[in-house]
């Protein structure tokens, strides 16, 4: 999942190993041992983008998802992780804010029409 948010595998090929001999057999792969590259077709995972429209639109897997994904791991890894990623990448952090402002001004908007 970190890959496809840092777009790591976007248009290049994805190193992999089948363990499989029927399948090694199957593929025709016995010389490279089963180890074989594969384009994974992943699209681009902006933090925000301009719809059909022309509006900003904020890519809220990213935003909402990634965070709680990385949250599943342990300190050790989610850490550094999240210091790179999130913590000390304004870019982001700033999207965030924008988006979660954007929510609470919405639903504050729909309560007060109530």
């Amino acid at each position: 999942m970190i890959d496809l948010y840092n777009e790591t595998w976007k248009g290049k090929n994805k190193p992999f190993k089948i363990n499989d001999p029927k399948l090694i057999e199957k593929y025709q792969l016995t010389k490279s041992r089963g180890h074989m590259l594969a384009n994974r077709l992943t699209s681009s995972q902006p933090i925000e983008f301009i719809d059909v429209d022309g509006r900003i639109q904020f890519n809220k897997r990213k935003l909402n998802e990634f965070p709680e994904f990385l949250s599943q791991f342990s300190t050790e890894f989610a850490i550094p992780m999240a210091t790179k990623e999130f913590f000390f990448n304004y870019s982001f952090m700033r999207k965030i804010f924008i988006f979660r402002k954007k929510i609470l001004v919405t639903s504050f908007g729909s309560l007060l029409s109530i």
